[in-house]
């Protein structure tokens, strides 16, 4: 992948969907799709909820899809944990911008 290219990826219904960059890429993610998953930037020991499930399972702020903008790279990564039944896939949605 180069700098400008789309960076996208859907994970398996009902299992936590983890990206983490190659070294040295860092990438903008745009934009989430979910339904009851935690949205997370994770490290190797820390873990910090961006947003977390809302009533019935929607998902707080967003509703199922957002349109956002937060960077990750190896160190900082996206962790989309899924709930503990579901029938959905996770994904996101990105630029690569290093």
């Amino acid at each position: 992948m180069a700098v400008g290219d789309v960076i996208n990826g859907i994970g398996t219904a009902g299992a936590d969907l983890t990206f983490t960059p190659a070294a040295g890429v860092e990438i903008i993610i745009t934009s989430i799709g979910a339904y009851g998953n935690w949205l997370s930037m994770k490290s190797a020991t820390l873990k910090s909820l961006i947003m977390t499930p809302g009533p019935a399972g929607a998902v707080t702020g967003f509703n199922g899809n957002a349109n956002t903008k937060f960077a990750i790279n190896n160190t900082n990564y996206l962790l989309l944990e899924a709930p503990s039944i579901g029938t959905i896939s996770a994904s996101y949605s990105g630029i690569q911008i290093k």
